[in-house]
């Protein structure tokens, strides 16, 4: 052969090994033999897919898999999440009759989505794949339809095995059904019922196996209906709480099914203050099966270690000088801190006029004891005595430097409008400040302190002279702080009366120790509208100056007033219309976040709450007493003394632990918080959990400490039923019940998931035996191994032709000459 037609030949076969690569790459499949053809079965085992159903689509696909192609096969079953139950390479096996169930799954749930994620892991690339999809397509997790469209662009057919058959008709979608109550309390459940054909059904609730009440329900097609029932628990603990269907005749349509459970707790324990030891409210609640205890204020500060007993705190009309600023730090510390519930109730002696104004009670409180509107003006001396004893200093300050300090602190509530003097007397009484208005009263007021302790003490002189300074004032209420230590001579005292009772003065004498002339100033005082107070502790004087003149400023209002509704009132209270009227009340103004339920017809807050920290506080300005005398005679009366107290309990006292449990994927999500006895957020040893299963088992575990206070725990759950959690955290427990149940996924219809959707967007592909064999025998064997084999063997060929083929001919060539020559030698010799 000529070199050019070597050349040719061989620029031909380099052509073709490139031509051969370049088709490697695109991978185009060959029709060639039978390839061995990955397969992926995955089964829907969640609690809207019959187990008959499933088994039925399982022999289907079974019978099947053994005349495929060699290959992995893999059998996922999946609910709310999916389980590996086979896998064998090779030959295929002949598959169990029942569908493989090795462990309980979580059937509350559908996620297609991963059960189709974790079988296209699997699936080896370079292979040909299918995934079998048995299922009835309600999806409730996840989202499967993106990851199906990515399978097809991967290569790997996705068919379904439609699972769905005609749900039963009618069907429960939906309840409600509250966590907890109390005995006696009544509370209302509900269950939605759903019907694609309509017609009268019954329906009937189950408590605690028992069939309590059952009703009548029309259907509308394509509708839904309310049965609604009300339950009135009778004993403490978990009350499981079903519904049953039933045909008109009382035949069963579906099975009850465990939809919810109430814990049941007791009856609250309440601590009662009040001055009268047997308050008709506290009567009223012990009639109503309360465990009430009664104490006076006195023997409330003897109490104030032992209020975690109690659910919920009463003041009856009490004033926050007879409770100590002791008591008062351990009443907030269990309401704000622990979740103590409290009630204040108002009248003679509570609110503004019982000083609450700036106190620790009143921080607790939805109200500030002072009137909404702008108050009327006021004329407000200060006679300070100044004798020698002010100048003791029993408990570091001096009596007089006190004095001064409460001064000052109650011309903080007094206004620009107010007029304002000031007075000291000893032997002879002396003017300070003359009356006036001042657009800052306290700076006016500290300005002029300029006295110091001396000489002795003769009140006459100095009454006359607060009678002069404050005589321009008629029109305006006229109060005079008198400030003393000392005692009171007899002709003080009569001249003393006919001054303030001729003037209209109203005294306020603080009277400072032991030493105090408290009869003599009992007979001023009472002249005209004045009160005495005695200071024991001198650091109190500042507090109980500034409370009385406040609650002098209109603390009550008297008169017969009617109740209008402000907000639409909690379940726990009438729901009325009409209220009765009150004959008065205690004048408060609402606070920002205060909840106000009924009103007086001026407007003024006469129901209202708020939350203090972790309890909730209420407050019934009229009190229980004289201005709601005829309360006691109306119909809805021990519902709303009740209701005062339901509204503000928690259901276990202190509170001190809340707790919400979730459902999720094989397992229930449980998030807890937790306070420490002195109402801070929990920061020892994390709450142990002990949780006791539908079947009788037990766990326990720790929670998991996130934020301080809080805490998490994941307890594994995969069977529907009743689970019973008991938390502990410090000295505290609490019990919660919860019900893991089927039902959301057993509600939904044939028609609402997402199957016909895939179906109709070409996503997937129906099963059947043929589809599934046509599949495989039309698989194709991947063409790039073939093809580059080929074009390597060209290039190979190629170059053992150029490298070894091309010396070993020339050199052979060069021998064949040399040969030729020497034969015609000798040829030419012999014929020669």
């Amino acid at each position: 052969m000529s070199t050019r037609g070597i050349f040719l030949i061989r620029a031909g076969l380099r052509a073709l090994a490139v031509v051969l690569l370049l088709i490697a790459i695109a991978d185009p499949g060959l029709p060639i033999g039978r390839p061995t053809t990955d397969i992926a079965v995955l089964l829907d085992d969640s609690a809207s897919v019959r187990h008959d159903v499933l088994d039925e689509a399982w022999h289907r696909i079974a019978d099947t898999i053994p005349g495929l192609p060699q290959g992995r096969t893999d059998i996922f079953r999946f609910a709310a999440e999916p389980l590996l139950e086979l896998s064998y390479a090779g030959t295929r096996e002949e598959a169990a009759g029942s569908v493989p169930r090795t462990r309980e799954l979580d059937r509350g749930s559908t996620d297609i989505a991963a059960a189709l994620e974790a079988a296209l892991r699997r699936l080896r690339p370079g292979r040909p794949g299918a995934v079998v999809i048995a299922t009835d397509g309600i999806e409730n997790r996840g989202d499967a339809a993106p990851l199906i469209a990515g399978a097809g662009r991967a290569g790997v057919t996705v068919l379904v095995a439609d699972l769905r058959v005609l749900v039963r008709e009618p069907r429960l979608v939906e309840w409600w059904i509250p966590e907890q109550a109390r005995i006696g309390q009544t509370v209302e459940t509900a269950a939605i019922v759903r019907s694609t054909r309509g017609g009268d059904i019954g329906i009937e609730i189950v408590v605690d196996d028992v069939v309590l009440e059952s009703r009548s329900l029309a259907l509308v097609a394509g509708g839904d209906a309310t049965a609604r029932f009300l339950l009135q628990p009778a004993v403490t603990g978990a009350m499981r709480i079903g519904f049953r269907l039933t045909d008109p005749g009382g035949a069963e349509i579906a099975a009850e099914q465990l939809a919810g459970v109430i814990d049941v707790y007791g009856p609250p324990a309440v601590l009662f203050v009040a001055n009268n030891p047997d308050p008709a409210l506290a009567r009223s609640l012990r009639a109503g099966g309360f465990t009430v205890d009664i104490v006076s204020p006195a023997q409330l500060s003897g109490q104030s270690q032992q209020l975690d007993r109690y659910h919920a705190i009463v003041l009856d009309d009490i004033a926050a000088s007879k409770i100590s600023a002791t008591t008062q730090n351990a009443l907030a510390a269990a309401v704000s801190g622990r979740g103590t519930g409290l009630v204040v109730l108002g009248g003679p002696s509570s609110f503004a006029a019982g000083g609450y104004r700036h106190s620790e009670l009143e921080r607790l409180l939805p109200v500030t004891a002072e009137p909404p509107e702008p108050q009327r003006e006021a004329t407000v001396m200060f006679l300070v005595d100044n004798s020698g004893s002010m100048g003791q200093a029993p408990q570091g300050a001096t009596r007089l430097d006190v004095a001064r300090e409460a001064v000052l602190e109650t011309a903080n509530s007094l206004s620009g409008s107010d007029v304002v003097a000031l007075s000291s007397f000893n032997i002879q009484p002396e003017l300070h400040l003359r009356p006036g208005r001042y657009a800052d009263p306290r700076a006016a007021l500290r300005d002029a302190w300029r006295f110091p302790a001396q000489g002795g003490t003769t009140l006459a002189p100095a009454l006359e002279l607060a009678a002069e300074t404050m005589a321009g004032s008629d029109d305006t209420q006229k109060l005079l702080i008198l400030v003393t230590d000392g005692f009171i001579e007899g002709t003080d005292l009569l001249y003393g009366r006919q001054v303030l009772a001729d003037n209209r003065i109203e005294l306020i004498a603080l009277a400072i120790g032991e030493g105090s002339d408290l009869a003599a100033l009992e007979s001023l005082a009472s002249a005209y509208e004045g009160r005495v107070l005695l200071v024991d502790r001198l650091a109190e004087l500042p507090r109980l100056m500034r409370n009385e003149v406040e609650a002098r400023r209109e603390p009550t209002f008297t008169g017969t007033t009617e109740l209008r509704i402000d907000k639409v009132l909690p379940p726990e209270f009438p729901q009325a219309e009409t209220w009765p009227s009150v004959d008065g009340f205690s004048v408060v103004r609402a606070n920002e976040d205060a909840s106000v339920f009924l009103r007086a017809t001026r407007g003024e807050p006469v129901l209202a709450e708020h939350m203090a920290g972790a309890g909730r506080v209420l407050v019934f300005t009229p009190g229980i007493g004289a201005f709601t005398a005829r309360w006691s005679n109306w119909q809805d009366w021990p519902m709303f003394a009740g209701g005062l107290i339901e509204r503000v309990s928690p259901l276990l006292p202190s509170g001190r632990i809340g707790i919400s449990v979730a459902d999720k994927a094989g397992y229930l999500a449980i998030d807890i918080d937790a306070r420490d006895r002195s109402g801070g957020w929990l920061t020892g040893a994390p709450p142990r959990l002990n949780v006791t299963r539908p079947n009788g088992t037990k766990i326990s575990l720790p929670a998991l400490a996130g934020a301080a206070g809080r805490f998490t725990a994941r307890v594994p759950a995969a069977s529907a039923g009743l689970y019973t959690i008991g938390v502990n955290a410090g000295e505290a427990i609490i019990r919660k019940s919860h019900v893991r149940n089927v039902l959301a996924e057993q509600s939904v219809g044939p028609d609402e998931g997402p199957l016909d959707d895939w179906i109709a967007d070409g996503l997937v592909t129906p099963f059947s035996d043929k589809a599934l064999q046509r599949l495989t025998r039309s698989a194709t064997a991947p063409a790039r191994p073939y093809l580059t084999g080929i074009a390597l063997s060209i290039l190979l060929l190629l170059w053992a032709c150029e490298r070894v083929w091309t010396p070993v001919a020339v050199e052979l060539s060069r021998i064949g000459r040399r040969l030729n020559r020497r034969l015609g030698l000798r040829w030419t010799d012999v014929k020669a």
